[in-house]
């Protein structure tokens, strides 16, 4: 006869008991504080930026102090606050909110009764990303009793973007065209100015918002104004970037050409190619059928488009013999002059010397210059164009390919020196060249 094995009964419900503890325990419903009721905890938030180290020099030379600078919490992004309250078990209790951003406290109601609760902050976007989180351990929630304000420290959960490279500024009429280089995880971009050098977050006024280059409008001719940019993301704004200044200005001559300027160093320089057809005081600058032969001829002062097209005059200006450059009468508007050769290389120094320089002036791209158009970036603003040359022969050649300036600095009898940049190099070519050959001309300050 088979004997029948039953197992002993408090075995298997203490074993039932110690399975069903473990799964409250995992799934959360276990709270081994609980004494019943509940209570309401009150918090304040503390919103405290990415923060910053550095080692202590006095007491412990390795320890590391941190400092956080505030942060808006509105202008990084959070919209939304919520809150969750656990046990000491890191079970979910209940939760609370969500409240504004801008609300920076609140109250959180029937939590249970108990010690050692644990209240964490979420600061979330409104696609309900986490930017910002913060807790406070070691609670006591007393039955039917609200806590004493809890104050949250909320940071962010990552890191704000670095500064912006690559800032350059622009004149207009009446504005700054100010642009720079993409940086990695930014959203948007502010851009801080001054009219005294020196400008930073704290003492510049500033521009939110923008998403790539922006111009400055409304600006006072005449006066130089500062800019630094800073970058933007969801968990802060990074540091300003290096200073830029521009003076707006524009000019215009005797034929209501109008031309803006960018200022480079402590020179200010014509953007654009001289278009002028009329010597300042209204004379004439003499011209001749586009192909005439003019090498047999006495000190020529001409002006030419380049190939007689005049179609071509608005965006590569003219081109002129160093003669008409260089007459007393002056091409140049009231205020501004024809360079020296000094002055162009007080320039080229300026930019980090002749290797480089030619890049620096160069307009990007190849929308005039012919490609490769070698190391353009025309970070110095100078935004130079290839207007090509004419020879004294009447033949034009070279436009998109380079574009040659005269100086007012003879360089022998029968020349006088240019300065020439190339679509397929980036340094300066500098050369005394036939005083008959028709140039562009860029003015500079007095």
């Amino acid at each position: 006869m088979n004997k029948k094995i039953t197992p002993e009964l408090p075995i298997f419900r203490a074993s039932l008991l110690l399975i069903l503890l473990l799964l409250l325990t995992t799934c959360g419903g276990y709270d081994p504080d609980s004494t019943g009721g509940t209570g309401d905890i009150a918090f304040k938030i503390d919103w405290q930026g990415t923060p910053t180290s550095s080692k202590s020099k006095i007491r412990n030379p390795q320890s590391e102090i941190l400092s956080y600078a505030p942060i808006d919490c509105t202008a990084i992004g959070v919209s939304i606050v919520s809150a969750t309250v656990y046990s000491s078990t890191g079970s979910s209790l209940t939760t609370g909110g969500p409240w504004s951003c801008s609300d920076h406290s609140g109250n959180i109601t029937s939590v249970p009764a108990g010690s050692d609760r644990k209240l964490a902050i979420f600061g979330k976007d409104s696609s309900g990303n986490i930017l910002y989180y913060g807790e406070q351990t070691g609670i006591t929630v007393v039955d039917g009793q609200t806590s004493s304000t809890v104050t949250v420290t909320v940071t962010p959960t990552g890191s704000a973007p670095s500064a912006p490279t690559g800032v350059t500024a622009t004149a207009g009429n009446g504005q700054v065209s100010i642009s720079w280089s993409p940086v990695s995880g930014a959203t948007s971009y502010n851009i801080y100015w001054s009219t005294a050098t020196g400008v930073t977050k704290t003492t510049g006024t500033k521009i939110t918002g923008a998403t790539s280059s922006y111009t400055h409008t409304g600006l006072t001719n005449g006066t130089t104004y500062y800019h630094v940019v800073t970058a933007v993301n969801s968990y802060g704004e990074s540091s300003e970037s290096s200073q830029v200044s521009e003076t707006p200005l524009t000019v215009g001559d005797v034929d209501n050409n109008v031309y803006n300027t960018v200022t480079i160093g402590t020179q200010i320089w014509f953007k654009e190619n001289l278009k002028v057809t009329r010597y300042r005081n209204g004379d004439t600058i003499g011209t001749t059928a586009a192909t005439k032969d003019i090498s047999g001829e006495t000190s020529p002062k001409y002006q030419w488009a380049y190939n007689g097209d005049e179609g071509n005059v608005a965006t590569y200006g003219r081109l002129y013999t160093w003669y008409a450059a260089t007459d007393s009468r002056a091409v140049c508007p009231t205020g501004w002059h024809v360079p020296t050769n000094a002055e162009w290389t007080t320039l080229e120094d300026y930019l980090g010397g002749s290797s480089v320089a030619g890049g620096k002036m160069k307009e990007a791209g190849t929308t005039h210059w012919d490609s490769p158009n070698t190391s353009a970036d025309n970070s110095s603003g100078f935004t130079a164009l290839p207007g090509g040359s004419r020879f004294s022969d009447g033949s034009f050649s070279y436009m998109g390919y380079y574009g040659y300036w005269w100086s007012a600095t003879e360089g022998s009898a029968s020349g006088a020196w240019t300065y020439g940049l190339y679509y397929s190099i980036g340094y300066v070519n500098h050369d005394s060249i036939d005083k008959y050959r028709g140039f562009s001309i860029r003015c500079v300050r007095d």
